[in-house]
C-alpha cells in the first residue's frame, strides 16, 4: 500500500487537489492534537467506523489493526501489541494498558466490555510509560466515549444476525438540562446465539446475554471550568465457550527411559477435528459437577474529569472508580462425560487519582507534569474439581483442589514531559516518570472433599494403582497422595510483600521536512510490575517461589507521517526495535497447573504502516500492514510439549531451551485494506458500500511450540452496505463478515489429563447481519 500511495502521488490528475481528508484528532499525549503531528505509531478508529463495521468489542476490532490482538483464552484474556502480552496467570498485570475516559482499567477481563456509544478508540503501539504509566510496556488502548451535547439528539439501533439469530438493540438520548448542564444516556442489550453445536447438551455455544449502559454529564459553569462525570456498567452471561477437540493421539511413556509411544486414537466422538461440533459437558449430578460451563462478568466504571483554565495553563484532575467481578466454570474435558473443571471467582476494585498541569502551546517550550495515585484490591478463588469415577478412579470421593489468593496493591507516581521547539521545523521532547509500586499477597492451596468442602487431611487411600509407579501399593494422607499424582503440594504462603521503584522515560526528536512531511526518532524505556503467582501449585517455603520480577522494555523507533496529493492522501510508517528483559511467562504443564517464571529475554523488530487515500469524491481507501520478527534470545527454561514431557527422565518439571524460536501468536506479516464508496441517489437517499480485506501469516498458537497447534496463513473478506436518508435520520444496513467462511483459530492448548489431545476455540464463521437505525 505504501508503494501504491507513492505512485499515486505522481500519477493522479490535478483535480485531486480539490479532495481533502477529514482531520483525525487524538489525545495520545494528553492534549488534543492532530494525528499527523503525534510522533507515535498510533491507529485511531472513529465511533462511526466501529458502528458501520459492526465491531462489538475490542476482540472484533483487533483484526483490522496490525500488530494488535485481543483473544479470550480459557482462563485469562490475551491482549497483545507487537506480540507482547501477559501470560495465563491472574497474578500478572497487563502488558497493554486499557484506559477508558482517562481511567486505567487493570484487569484483562475489562477488555471484554462491549463498545457502547464510542467516540474514538486509539491504539498506541510501543511503551507509553511516561504519560500513561505502568503496565503499558507493549502499548496502550485509549477509549473515549461520546460526550453529552448542547442540543437534543437521540438514536435507536437494532440488528439481527440471520444465520445464528443473534439480536442486539442500542441507543442514546442526549441534550441540555440547563444552560450549563448537559446529559447523555446510552444503552445496549444483546442476545447472541452460539455458532458451535454442542452434541452432548443439544444446544449451541457460546450463547450470551449482555447489557450495558452509561450515564454521563457535562457541566460548564464558566468559560474556565469543564466537568465531565460518567458512570457505566456492563453485564455479560455466557453459556459455554465453544472449545473443540482439534487433534487426538495417545502419547505415553515408553518401556525404556526417555522413550515414548504415540498411538493414533480418538477419545472423542466428534472425529477429533474442527468441524463446528463439541461434546463437552460437566453435569452428572455429583459434587463439583452440577453446573455446566459458563462465564458471568460484571464491570463498572465511574469517571470524573475536571479541566480548569488558569490563565494560559490547563489544570486537569481525573478520578476513577472501577470494578470487575467474574465467575466462570471452564470444563477441562471435551468429552460427554465429566473429568475435571475449574470454577473461578475474581473480584477487583480500584481507585485512581491523577492531577496534571499543562502549559500553553505555540511557544519555545511546552510542558506537562502531574502526579498519580492508584489502589487495588484483588481476590481470586480457583477450584479444580477432579471426578473420582472418570479422572482418578483411585479417589474415594470427588476432589476440589482450591486456591485462595488475595492481594492489595498501590502505585504512586510523578511524571513530566517537555518539548523544546528549537525552530519552526525541529522539536525535541523528553519525559520521565517515577513510580513506586507495592503489593501484599497471600495464597492458600488446599485439597478438599468436593461434597463436604472439608480438608482431606485425615483421609487415607487404601491403594494407589500401579500406573503411578513408585506410589503403587502405598497408603498416605489424601492431600499428599493427590498432590503426588497431580504434581503439587498443599500449602499456605503467609502474607508476603513486593515493592518496586522505576524510572521510565522517553526521548523524541521531530523534524518537519516539509509542510506535509514529518520524521521522528524515539527511544523509550518501560516496565511492567512484578508480583505474585496467583496459581502457585507447589511451595516449599522459599519466597522466591511465590513471586516473580518485573519486565523491562527498551524501544527504538523511527517514523514518518506525510500528507500527499494536496491533502487527499496520507501515510504513516514506523520501523522499531525492542529489547525485552525478564519476560514473565506462564505455561500449562498438561496436568492441572501452570509454571510461572521470568523466563526469557526477547528481541523484536518490525515495520508498521497505515494510510488513507480519498481517490475520488465518492471513494476512499484506507489500510495498514506490519512485518514482525519476534524471537526469544535467551529462553533456557521454556515449556515442553507433550512429546518432550513424556520423554523427560529428569527431576522436577520438564524444561527445554527455546532460545531462537519465534513467539506464539506473532504472524510475520499482517495486512488490511478497506474501501468505502458513497453515492447520492438523487431521491433523498445515499448508498454506502464498503469492504475490508484482512490477511494474517501463519503462526503458532501454543506457548510450548506444539506443531499440532498452528494457524496457517489466511485471508478474510468483510462486506457492508448502508442505505440512509440524506439528512441521516434513518439507515438500513447489511454486514457480511468472513464472506468466504474461513475456518481460523487463535487459541489452542492441551486437553487436561488426556495426553496427546489438543483443543481449540474457533473464530466466528460467516455472519450476515441486518441493521436499522433511526435518529431524531
Amino acid at each position: 500500500m505504501a508503494l501504491s500511495l507513492a505512485i499515486a502521488a505522481i500519477s493522479v490528475p490535478v483535480q485531486a487537489e480539490q479532495l481533502t481528508l477529514e482531520e483525525v484528532v487524538v489525545t495520545a499525549q494528553k492534549r488534543v492534537e492532530s494525528l499527523q503531528d503525534v510522533p507515535i505509531s498510533i491507529v485511531a478508529i472513529s465511533g462511526d467506523k466501529i458502528e458501520k463495521s459492526g465491531f462489538a468489542d475490542l476482540s472484533q476490532l483487533s483484526p483490522v489493526v496490525p500488530n494488535f490482538n485481543v483473544i479470550q483464552q480459557q482462563i485469562t484474556d490475551r491482549v497483545a501489541i507487537r506480540g507482547i502480552s501477559s501470560g495465563g496467570n491472574q497474578g500478572f498485570d497487563q502488558s497493554v494498558g486499557l484506559f477508558s475516559n482517562g481511567v486505567y482499567l487493570a484487569r484483562g477481563t475489562q477488555f471484554r466490555s462491549a463498545f457502547l456509544d464510542v467516540g474514538s478508540v486509539e491504539i498506541l503501539r510501543g511503551p507509553q510509560a511516561t504519560l500513561f504509566g505502568k503496565n503499558t510496556i507493549a502499548g496502550a488502548v485509549n477509549i473515549t466515549s461520546s460526550k453529552p451535547t448542547s442540543e437534543f439528539e437521540a438514536e435507536i439501533r437494532a440488528s439481527y444476525e440471520t444465520e445464528y439469530e443473534s439480536v442486539q438493540t442500542s441507543g442514546f438520548v442526549s441534550g441540555p438540562l440547563s444552560d450549563t448542564l448537559s446529559a447523555r444516556l446510552a444503552y445496549k442489550v444483546s442476545d447472541d446465539k452460539g455458532f458451535i453445536e454442542n452434541l452432548a447438551r443439544d444446544d449451541d455455544e457460546p450463547a450470551s446475554e449482555a447489557d450495558n449502559y452509561r450515564l454521563s454529564f457535562l457541566w460548564e459553569p464558566s468559560d474556565n471550568l469543564t466537568v465531565n462525570l460518567s458512570h457505566e456498567k456492563y453485564n455479560a452471561d455466557v453459556d459455554s465457550k465453544a472449545f473443540e477437540v482439534s487433534y487426538d493421539e495417545d502419547v505415553a511413556t515408553g518401556a525404556t527411559p526417555g522413550s515414548i509411544v504415540v498411538t493414533p486414537t480418538c477419545r472423542y466422538s466428534n472425529d477429533c477435528k474442527v468441524n463446528g461440533k463439541s461434546n463437552r459437558t460437566n453435569i452428572d449430578g455429583s459434587p463439583g459437577f452440577t453446573q455446566d460451563e459458563f462465564s458471568d462478568l460484571e464491570t463498572s466504571l465511574t469517571s470524573l474529569k475536571m479541566d480548569y483554565q488558569l490563565g494560559e495553563y490547563t489544570l486537569t484532575a481525573i478520578s476513577g472508580w472501577s470494578s470487575s467481578d467474574l465467575e466462570e466454570i471452564n470444563a477441562g474435558n471435551l468429552q460427554p462425560i465429566p473429568l475435571t473443571n475449574t470454577h473461578m471467582f475474581e473480584e477487583h476494585n480500584s481507585f485512581s487519582q491523577e492531577f496534571r498541569i499543562a502549559s500553553p502551546t505555540g511557544g519555545t517550550f511546552e510542558w506537562l507534569a502531574g502526579v498519580y495515585y492508584e489502589s487495588n484490591d484483588f481476590k481470586f478463588e480457583d477450584n479444580i474439581h477432579v471426578h473420582a469415577g472418570n479422572a482418578a478412579p483411585f479417589l474415594p470421593t470427588n476432589v476440589n483442589i482450591r486456591t485462595d489468593f488475595d492481594q492489595e496493591s498501590s502505585t504512586e507516581a510523578a511524571f513530566a514531559q517537555a518539548t523544546w521547539n528549537t525552530s519552526d521545523t525541529l522539536r525535541i521532547t523528553a519525559g520521565l516518570r517515577y513510580s513506586n509500586d507495592e503489593k501484599e499477597a497471600h495464597q492458600v492451596y488446599r485439597v478438599l472433599e468436593a461434597g463436604t468442602q472439608n480438608d482431606m487431611g485425615d483421609v487415607t487411600f487404601p491403594n494407589i494403582p500401579a500406573a503411578f509407579g513408585p506410589l503403587a501399593g502405598t497408603t498416605m494422607p489424601g492431600p499428599t497422595a493427590v498432590g503426588a499424582v497431580f504434581s503439587f503440594n498443599a500449602h499456605d504462603t503467609g502474607k508476603q510483600d513486593y515493592s518496586q521503584e522505576d524510572l521510565s522515560g522517553n526521548l523524541n526528536v521531530q523534524w518537519d521536512v516539509t509542510a506535509d512531511t514529518m520524521l521522528y526518532a524515539t527511544t523509550s524505556i518501560g516496565y511492567k510490575t512484578g508480583g505474585f503467582d496467583a496459581r502457585l501449585a507447589s511451595y516449599n517455603g522459599d519466597p522466591d517461589e511465590f513471586s516473580f520480577e518485573k519486565e523491562k522494555a527498551t524501544t527504538y523507533e523511527l517514523g514518518m507521517k506525510s500528507a500527499l496529493l494536496n491533502g487527499s492522501a496520507e501515510i504513516y510508517a514506523a520501523v522499531f526495535y525492542t529489547e525485552y528483559e525478564d519476560l514473565q511467562f506462564s505455561a500449562f504443564n498438561g496436568g492441572l497447573s501452570f509454571s510461572v517464571d521470568n523466563a526469557a529475554d526477547a528481541d523484536l523488530q518490525g515495520f508498521e504502516f497505515d494510510g488513507r487515500w480519498r481517490v475520488t469524491e465518492n471513494l476512499t481507501l484506507s489500510g495498514g500492514g506490519a512485518w514482525l520478527d519476534f524471537k526469544f534470545q535467551d529462553f533456557p527454561n521454556g515449556p515442553c510439549d507433550i512429546y518432550q514431557v513424556k520423554a523427560y527422565t529428569g527431576s522436577g518439571t520438564c524444561k527445554v531451551d527455546r532460545s531462537g524460536e519465534r513467539a506464539p501468536l506473532t504472524p510475520e506479516y499482517s495486512f488490511n485494506l478497506s474501501a468505502d464508496w458513497i453515492q447520492n441517489l438523487g431521491t433523498g437517499m445515499e448508498l454506502e458500500l464498503g469492504a475490508d480485506l484482512i490477511y494474517e501469516d501463519d503462526q503458532d498458537l501454543a506457548e510450548d511450540g506444539d506443531n499440532k497447534l498452528v494457524q496457517d496463513a489466511f485471508t478474510k473478506l468483510n462486506l457492508r452496505a448502508r442505505l440512509h436518508s440524506a439528512d441521516d435520520s434513518w439507515t438500513l444496513g447489511l454486514n457480511v463478515n468472513n464472506v468466504t467462511d474461513e475456518e481460523t483459530i487463535h487459541y489452542g492448548n492441551d486437553v487436561p489429563l488426556s495426553d496427546g489431545a489438543r483443543f481449540v476455540r474457533p473464530d466466528a464463521p460467516r455472519t450476515v447481519t441486518i441493521t436499522g437505525t433511526y435518529r431524531f
